[in-house]
């Protein structure tokens, strides 16, 4: 605060550019709240993310790995963010490290896995399975009715 008497730097524009100026010196040399301000726009990313995970989803029925993995990254990455580096227990910051290295060795790996698992149908093993019992109880039914 100015006390009686003093003057501050830009004094000499207020007549002249009125309370704009006032306003845009305000809003720009007020501190920000980086970590609020950080942990909203990774928050508005992920839900990107998880957006186009299923519109993957639901247009080639199956869930992307890489698209999953990016999700886990970005959100431990938030919260790493919004609790603080200096902040946090050395072990979690260790097993954030750890579970960040899987996540790489995952995309990685993932090159090597085929999109879709052609020829692999679980619904088709579990009807051939309970296909019998089917018959069974189909055929009871027909006796009694």
């Amino acid at each position: 605060m100015l006390g009686h008497g003093q003057f501050s730097a830009f004094d000499w524009l207020k007549p002249a550019a009125g309370q704009g100026f006032w306003l845009f010196q305000e809003a720009l040399f007020t501190t920000l709240k980086f970590h609020a301000v950080t942990s909203d726009i990774l928050f508005i990313l992920i839900l990107v993310e998880l957006f186009r995970l299923l519109i993957i989803y639901l247009q080639e029925q199956r869930v992307s790995i890489g698209v999953s993995v990016e999700i886990a990254i970005v959100s431990v990455l938030r919260e790493v963010i919004v609790t603080g580096v200096l902040e946090t227990d050395w072990r979690q910051i260790l097993a954030v490290c750890a579970f960040l290295a899987s996540m790489a060795l995952l995309m990685v790996v993932r090159v090597w896995l085929p999109t879709t698992f052609a020829g692999v149908d679980p619904e088709a093993h579990m009807s051939a399975r309970h296909k019998p019992f089917q018959e069974q109880a189909q055929a009871g039914q027909q006796r009694h009715g």
